[in-house]
């Protein structure tokens, strides 16, 4: 029977010349739009539950003293960074399972916690928050033993990203019970975030602008092209609706502060064109003449536009 459906299957002189797309069911190539019927329903709550019931996760990502718990099968077809990481080197089996998984460290300076949540929860959601919680936490089950140091930092060689296979999270091996709640995002999205290693921000209260352009940098370290659109165009719709004047101080400065980096050049012009719209409210922001002394190539640019 297999011999025979392998024939019946096999593509005729027309559909070799072009590869046939995968595609669900009434779907056409052309289609512009998905209906949401009970299996699209069915599949995304089937994907949303294995991080709502901690089940099946092969693969640990640690960052500071968070901890996620998530799938290889989700994560890396659509992450480069990750797919790389979760390899086996040439030689190796790959044995990786929820009973020893393959654990990875971020090293916070390259992506904060909170940022990594909301990379992850869009990995799952195919969206995130930039204020208030995530839609997803993510948890492990409670160990027997409580040991700190399986999470404090990883071996030596690992002082930046880096991957190692350890033993089982639910072994003996110390792993400590921990969900990972990102309910504080708004707080560590705000200006309160921006201050630890920069220039103070004059408002207390969440900064979406910055936590939208952390997300889109986080998604190309990551290599996830999806989120790289979205953050893009959650900042641009931000930028557009507001409120923004509060915000626009910090954004400017984590911009600019990345240089030529060539990944930040349509974030830089989104932000000149709409500094350059509000140029007045801009300036009588609390922080302006210090943004124009660090940030001079800022500065030539709004004025050429002006």
């Amino acid at each position: 029977m297999g011999a025979s459906q392998s024939a019946l299957s096999e593509p005729t002189s027309a559909e070799s010349a072009e590869t046939k797309p995968i595609l669900p069911y009434g779907l056409s190539k052309d289609s512009k739009h998905i209906y949401l019927d009970s299996s699209c329903r069915s599949l995304y709550g089937g994907i949303i539950s294995l991080v709502e019931n901690n089940k099946y996760a092969d693969l640990v990502i640690i960052c500071g003293d968070d901890r996620y718990p998530v799938h290889r099968a989700i994560v890396c077809p659509r992450s480069h960074f990750f797919a790389d990481r979760c390899a086996a080197a040439e030689g190796e089996s790959d044995d990786a399972s929820p009973a020893k998984p393959t654990k990875i460290w971020i090293d916070p300076s390259e992506c904060e916690s909170h940022i990594l949540a909301a990379v992850l929860t869009f990995l799952y959601t195919l969206d995130y928050n930039a204020s208030g919680p995530q839609t997803l936490t993510f948890g492990l089950p409670e160990a027997k033993e409580d040991a700190e140091q399986d999470i404090a930092s990883p071996p030596r060689s690992l002082a930046k990203l880096g991957i190692e296979e350890e033993r089982s999270v639910l072994s003996d091996d110390g792993v400590v019970s921990m969900t990972t709640s990102v309910a504080d995002t708004p707080d560590r999205s705000s200006t309160e975030s921006v201050c630890s290693a920069r220039q103070s921000d004059p408002s207390d209260l969440p900064n979406e602008l910055f936590f939208h352009f952390q997300t889109y940098m986080a998604a190309q370290r990551f290599g996830i092209d999806g989120l790289c659109h979205i953050a893009s165009e959650k900042l641009k719709k931000r930028l557009r609706s507001g409120p923004w004047k509060l915000e626009m101080i910090p954004c400017i400065r984590e911009v600019y502060r990345h240089g030529n980096n060539s990944k930040v050049v349509d974030m830089k012009e989104e932000i000149v064109k709409s500094a350059r719209s509000r140029f007045r409210d801009l300036k009588s922001s609390e922080g302006w003449d210090n943004l124009i002394m660090e940030s001079p190539e800022f500065g030539a640019e709004l004025l050429r536009r002006l």
